[in-house]
């Protein structure tokens, strides 16, 4: 196994291994190699890291420099800039197949702490009986606004 992680130039990298293997309860260190990453377009990285993503049947979380794999499908199209909720993780799928289950209209859906949106967004494309104001996102973190 391996694990990669960044740090600024000047970070003390062994002190924060050191800190990372206590938190866990490792007390002795594993071996690990330092090396220096060259400079790279970091942001065009992460976005070819983001593919589409099927969550349930007939619904798609699609970055927006992304094309849609199938465009019949209920394709939610989003930037997710520094937000979670790519739909890449299973808290995210899980609370989708969830909504997709159980909200049959009626009901109103709060997404709290919503990064990206894409739980209020799920819930109103999936249940056509929800009222366009039914679903609220809402996020106090600058960063996922972003």
């Amino acid at each position: 196994n391996k694990l990669t992680a960044l740090f600024p130039p000047g970070e003390d990298v062994g002190e924060c291994i050191s800190f990372s293997f206590n938190s866990i309860g490792l007390m002795e260190m594993l071996p690990y190699e330092v090396e220096e990453a060259e400079n790279q377009d970091w942001v065009r990285q992460v976005k070819e890291s983001f593919q589409p993503v099927q969550v349930v049947d007939d619904l798609w979380i699609v970055p927006k420099w992304r094309t849609p794999p199938i465009d019949s499908a209920m394709n939610v199209i989003l930037d997710p800039g520094f937000a979670f909720g790519t739909g890449e993780h299973p808290t995210t799928r899980l609370c989708i197949r969830w909504l997709k289950d159980s909200v049959k209209g009626g009901e109103h859906i709060l997404d709290y702490g919503a990064g990206s949106g894409i739980l209020a967004i799920a819930a109103l494309k999936q249940c056509l009986n929800l009222d366009k104001d039914s679903s609220i996102g809402c996020n106090t973190g600058t960063r996922s606004i972003q």
